[in-house]
């Protein structure tokens, strides 16, 4: 595995005030995301996985300034020499790098400006980042044709486009600046299967091409595990399990990892998969539970579990897991 990194985060936390109103006395805190700390490796995807409100998409905007952290560090590394913390970097600073990194969003339909054509919503990151190119026009009509669309689109609204075309279009906004870095936050889950799998191609194909990295968000197991070079796992705030896929998909050793994995369908009637069912829900963010944030969901918790958060063990080569006793539980094969 190469060790040249492209984005490396440390102890990133986003904690959101909400401010007292007469019916409570004091302010409440929201930990959106909780001393995460992480590395993407250059030309690599790092899947996002886990439960709606768990701090994916806070993450991701939080690794590429769309928000500012409330805690951590950023470090972005534009060449083996030339590294940059992003945390450091006041807006105008920051402006000059923002060109690097960019972001599709989840709803191509909301994504995109209904007053502007195709042409004008993609030309306007070279006017902001005021790119040195000829032609604006010319860069734009080789751009959409990059990402399956034609010369014809440049004229069109975003109204008179199917779903898939809208991302289409989202993403050739993404590229037009010739970025580093890319979050894909949700990127295909509004659209049908068949339009997913030809976005995920794409995505793909524009990833060995142009050597983009990619931060890929996403709910859905069997897409992630498609996409993905290493996973990481998220539970109310925090990664709780992070490595190769192949360590995660094959030997899932957290048991919240091991719960979302069981939940995956099958599309063979004839091979039998033991499913595991969490109690409860996932606990108020306003209110986490002490120690282990799992812990009133996990069945091998002890003690020790409610009282002191647990360190992430290196439990084999490439795979990490936020587990007190990791070592001493046996999960049981899910297929």
């Amino acid at each position: 595995m190469s060790d040249e990194y492209l984005i490396t985060a440390d102890n990133i936390k986003k904690y959101y005030t909400l401010k007292h109103n007469f019916l409570k006395s004091k302010n409440v805190v929201v930990k959106a995301v909780d001393g995460v700390s992480l590395q993407i490796q250059k030309g690599k995807t790092l899947g996002i996985v886990g439960e709606s409100g768990c701090g994916k998409t806070t993450l991701g905007r939080c690794l590429i300034r769309a928000i500012d952290p409330t805690d951590g560090q950023i470090v972005f590394f534009k060449s083996k020499q030339d590294k940059i913390n992003l945390t450091e970097l006041n807006n105008n600073e920051l402006r000059s790098y923002r060109k690097f990194f960019q972001m599709i969003f989840q709803d191509p339909y909301s994504s995109l400006n209904p007053r502007l054509t195709v042409g004008e919503i993609i030309k306007e990151a070279l006017l902001y980042h005021d790119l040195k190119i000829n032609n604006y026009d010319e860069k734009v009509v080789d751009i959409l044709k990059v990402v399956g669309l034609e010369e014809q689109h440049f004229h069109r609204y975003a109204h008179a486009f199917s779903g898939g075309q809208r991302q289409r279009i989202g993403i050739a906004r993404a590229l037009i600046s010739q970025p580093q870095f890319i979050v894909c936050d949700e990127s295909v889950s509004a659209l049908d299967v068949s339009i997913q799998a030809q976005i995920i191609n794409l995505l793909i194909n524009l990833q060995k091409k142009y050597n983009l990295t990619y931060l890929f968000i996403s709910h859905d197991l069997s897409v992630v595990k498609y996409i993905s070079d290493y996973i990481a796992v998220m539970y109310l705030g925090k990664i709780v399990e992070k490595g190769e896929k192949k360590h995660i998909f094959n030997n899932p050793m957290h048991p919240y990892t091991h719960a979302l994995l069981s939940s995956v369908p099958v599309p063979d009637p004839f091979r039998k998969k033991t499913r595991t069912i969490l109690p409860g829900e996932p606990p108020n963010p306003i209110s986490p539970p002490s120690g282990c944030s799992f812990h009133p969901r996990c069945k091998y918790a002890k003690d020790k579990c409610k009282k002191e958060i647990p360190e992430f063990i290196q439990t084999g080569e490439g795979q990490h897991v936020a587990c007190h006793f990791v070592k001493e539980i046996k999960l049981s094969k899910i297929f």
